[in-house]
């Protein structure tokens, strides 16, 4: 498939922080690029960087770095609009042709690793979750993913939870417009609201086992007693336990406010791009540990990044 070069900038320490800090083999990042839909790869190495954008006639939103990062999985539609969606999974390269369509309706997919194999997890719609109605009439869907070849999907919950569903199958979070949980707990099913049922957005559930919650709200009163200050929309990105109880609260540096955070696969680090006004403008590493951010790339058209690092 057709690259082309894009306008970005790959910041002049990132490598250095990748391989030198986080002692990572190899570093491959994705995001969308809004004034083209197309997804942009880069590849990092220890003494450069590369950016390559795949021009296609499909719009990209939500990319997401496979386990293995040979692959990227996107959707067509993005949260919390709830038009039709389909999902695709791309070959990663510079010269990559391979790409392989689930059709739909399918949105925001996330990789998984369950009982060893590597799956998606999809939704039928990316819409708002406020109305029961609506909500009821989606499904999250899990699918394997093998040799570059889906395996048959099936059914697993109902509901679109595209926050992320936790190995066990004990946890699955959603976000836009409620935070809505399912648990299972000693064989008891609940679909649950947590945050108070404040408006929040970009839900996203850790990879790492310990089944904590980040997400970004409009500068809720939960949030704001809290983490002791009163702040605007998405200038905090909130940290829950795995029943809801906040954790930990990150401010975002100025003048910026976070847009689409995400866990980074296996990791206590989270990415995020993050925007000034309606432009998004870099995309950052953010270590929950000690809420440090260390910026990778900027630009002006920066959405749904993703990162794969190779420890």
């Amino acid at each position: 498939m057709p690259t082309a070069e894009t306008a970005v900038t790959i910041e002049e320490n990132a490598s250095a922080y990748l391989f030198d800090s986080l002692k990572v083999s190899e570093a491959r990042l994705v995001f969308r690029n809004d004034s083209t839909g197309n997804l942009t790869y880069i590849r990092f190495s220890r003494d450069s960087a590369q950016a390559v954008e795949f021009v296609s006639e499909l719009n990209v939103y939500h990319p997401t770095i496979s386990p293995d990062g040979k692959w990227v999985a996107f959707g067509t539609s993005p949260e919390p609009v709830g038009t039709y969606s389909e999902v695709y999974v791309q070959e990663l390269g510079p010269e990559s042709s391979t790409r392989v369509s689930l059709g739909g309706p399918a949105a925001i997919p996330r990789w998984r690793i369950i009982n060893g194999d590597t799956v998606l997890i999809y939704v039928t719609s990316a819409g708002v979750n406020r109305k029961d109605d609506f909500w009821k009439e989606q499904s999250t869907y899990m699918v394997s993913f093998k040799d570059g070849a889906f395996g048959m999907p099936q059914k697993i919950l109902e509901g679109n939870y595209h926050g992320g569903i936790s190995d066990d199958m004990r946890l699955a979070v959603t976000g836009a417009h409620f935070l809505r949980v399912h648990t299972k707990i000693q064989g008891e099913e609940r679909d649950t609201i947590w945050y108070d049922s404040s408006q929040i957005c970009n839900v996203s559930l850790s990879t790492d086992g310990s089944l904590r919650t980040i997400f970004l709200d409009l500068g809720a009163e939960r949030g704001r007693i809290f983490s002791g200050e009163d702040y605007l929309a998405h200038h905090r990105i909130l940290v829950a336990d795995s029943v809801g109880n906040l954790i930990g609260s990150i401010p975002s540096p100025e003048p910026y406010s976070f847009d689409q955070p995400e866990w980074v696969f296996g990791s206590d680090f989270l990415l995020t791009a993050m925007k000034t006004s309606d432009v998004h403008e870099t995309v950052l590493l953010v270590d929950i540990r000690d809420s440090s951010v260390h910026s990778l790339v900027s630009g002006s058209d920066l959405w749904h990044p993703d990162v794969w690092l190779q420890p």
